[in-house]
């Protein structure tokens, strides 16, 4: 059933990394030049971080990535899981 909504976990699995854990993610997307692609990754956003803190915590959630690429209007998804801090994105129009 997954396969068929093109869902690369159950809606309970996404949603939990949401509404189960504090914060939401900044994601960040750097091009690499050198590939014609890009690479994204997630971090727990904190208006001001406390260097003292003392919580372990890895905060990571399921992201869905939406974009074009190589000027084309098709627009394609990958997801940035729970355990990925980070994803590379090849350039699809290249690949």
């Amino acid at each position: 059933m997954l396969v068929a909504v093109g869902l690369p976990a159950t809606v309970k699995e996404i949603m939990d990394t949401w509404t189960l854990q504090m914060g939401f993610p900044l994601i960040n997307v750097t091009s690499d030049y050198n590939t014609s692609g890009a690479v994204v990754s997630q971090e727990r956003f904190l208006l001001r971080k406390d260097p003292s803190s003392t919580d372990t915590h890895v905060y990571r959630w399921w992201v869905p990535l939406t974009y074009t690429s190589g000027g084309s209007l098709v627009r394609q998804t990958q997801w940035l899981s729970k355990d990925q801090a980070t994803k590379t994105i090849n350039n699809q129009a290249t690949t």
